[in-house]
Order: C-alpha cells, then structure tokens, then sequence
C-alpha cells in the first residue's frame, strides 16, 4: 500500500510545478480502454485486437465477450490448443482466429488441421530472438495496417501460469511496444496489467474494474508521483524496489446516497461493480509505472450491450 495522504488534485500545489528533471507533459493522456469496449457501436468507435496465449481459459464467457469486441484475433502457437479446447462442436466454429502464429512448437496436430480445414492462415515464425507474444503483436499490427483497421487497443488474453520468466516477457512485451503500437493490456486470471508512460494519466475504469490496484516502477525508480481516486494516494512520492510501492492499494469509495455514514467494504465492493459510470484515477508520474487492477471477469460478461 502506498503510505496515506490526503487526496490532491494534479497539477495544483507546489509539487506539481514543471520541473524540467521530471520529464512530465502537462497534456493528459485518458485511458478508457475497458469502458470503451461497452455499448453497441465499440466495436466500430474503439477497434481492439485480441491475442489468445498459451493458458487455460478460465471463464469461457469472458473469452467470448471479449471475442466479439475484437476486429482481429489471434492465437500464439499454443494458444490455438487452448481456444480449440474451450469450445466444442457448433460453437467451436464461431471461434475461429483470423491467425495463428509463432515457432508452431506447441500446437497440436489435431489442432493444426482443424484450423487449417477451416482456411486459417497457420504462420511460422522461426526467429528465436523474439518470443510468441512479440510475433502475434507484429503480426497484428501488420494484419491491421493491410485491412486499414486503426486498432485502439491489444488485450493479450492468458498472460498467467507457472513460469516467471514468461510473466517479465511479458511486461518487457509492454515496455518495447509501448511507442510503436496500441495500449497493451496483459489479462491475468483476476486481473490486468498495462504500461502507464511518464507524464499524466487519466483512468476512467469501468465497473467490473477493481477496487483492489496498484502501481509498480519496474526497471528503474519513480522519483515523483501523485495520484487522485485511490484510497491511498500518493503525493508527490517516489517509488523503487527496496522502498515504497503501491501494491494491494484500492480505488477510493464513492459516495452512498442512501448512507450518510457511506457503505461498508463489502457493500462498497458489490455497488462498484452494479454502478455503470466510471471511476476516474489520475496518475502523475515522472517515470513510466505499471498500472494493474482486480479484473471481474463474470460481471465483465454480464456487459452484453
């Protein structure tokens, strides 16, 4: 948890006076990435892609609604094991990937044919100095530069399991792409995780999004950061390995309008998740932090609007 401090708006108070050494843009940057996924028209307003990586599926539903989000879909390798695995007969149909890439180790031949006898494209990528998440994020970017779609986000589904060195490949996945492609959002079992660059951020998180969060400088410090919408917030701290980071932090309550005496915990987490507008947490940061957050994947699937 980040230590406690009284909420501050950014860009007021002495702190936030431009210092040349921070490196921070006074233009805020939004992120509305989840919630822009919501309505009728998200998939023509705000065009994502979808890869499918090599993990169970956890929540068939959740894959699903994400699937008919997406403008393009991919599955690395083993990827396509898991999405042929989660779905059967008729309904396996539905789900068929626009492509499956990588070094083709880990896909089965069942797998392989069935997809192929589908017109799947099945493309092999023998280069070992990139790894199968990198390969689908080229190769979508390609894919969308030819179909002229303009891609707003890349949600990479499975980013979990039992090798560490696979989840660093990932986040180093967030840090080599953040400046030439969309927002990357790596989706764990319960939660996400996305590359928030120096400067200002503006969170508008929908409602199956937290409460719990939390903010991590990875690969250097952050000497100078503050944020608003957090239960703990920061002002003006720095953060690094060895000292303070803001993990197991939760987003602010909101008001109660039938308790002046405000909600419980639990109820504060059960109304989070029924109130449609979006919590907002601002982020301003000298050096890039990951952001992440509790991901309810069930209320995400009851979004069926």
């Amino acid at each position: 948890r980040a230590s406690t401090s009284t909420s501050c708006r950014l860009g007021s108070g002495p702190q936030n006076r431009q210092d040349p050494s921070r490196g921070m843009s006074g233009e805020t940057k939004v992120h509305s990435d989840f919630q822009s996924l919501l309505g009728p028209d998200a998939v023509a307003h705000a065009p994502a892609g979808l890869i499918v990586l090599n993990q169970p599926v956890p929540d068939t539903r959740s894959l699903a609604w994400l699937w008919r989000r997406a403008s393009l879909r991919l599955c690395a390798d083993g990827g396509a094991n898991r999405l042929y695995d989660a779905f059967a007969g008729a309904e396996r149909e539905r789900f068929l990937p626009d492509t499956i890439t990588g070094d083709l180790d880990s896909i089965r031949d069942d797998v392989t044919a069935y997809y192929k006898a589908r017109g799947v494209p099945i493309l092999q990528v023998k280069d070992q100095d990139r790894h199968d998440l990198e390969k689908c994020v080229d190769h979508m970017l390609h894919q969308a530069k030819a179909q002229a779609i303009n891609i707003k986000l890349i949600l990479v589904y499975g980013c979990t399991g039992s090798r560490f060195d696979h989840a660093m490949a990932a986040i180093n996945t967030l840090f080599k792409y953040h400046a030439c492609a969309p927002p990357l959002l790596l989706l764990l079992e319960a939660s996400y995780t996305m590359l928030l660059d120096k400067g200002k951020h503006e969170l508008h998180l929908a409602p199956f999004e937290g409460p719990a969060c939390g903010l991590i400088p990875i690969g250097q410090p952050a000497h100078h950061v503050t944020t608003t919408g957090l239960k703990w917030n920061l002002d003006n701290q720095a953060m690094q390995f060895g000292s303070l980071v803001s993990t197991s932090n939760l987003l602010a309550r909101r008001p109660d309008p039938s308790s002046s005496s405000g909600p419980t915990d639990d109820q504060h987490k059960h109304s989070d998740k029924a109130v449609a507008a979006p919590h907002i947490v601002c982020v301003d940061t000298s050096e890039p932090l990951l952001w992440t957050a509790e991901l309810d994947y069930h209320a995400m699937a009851s979004h069926e609007s």
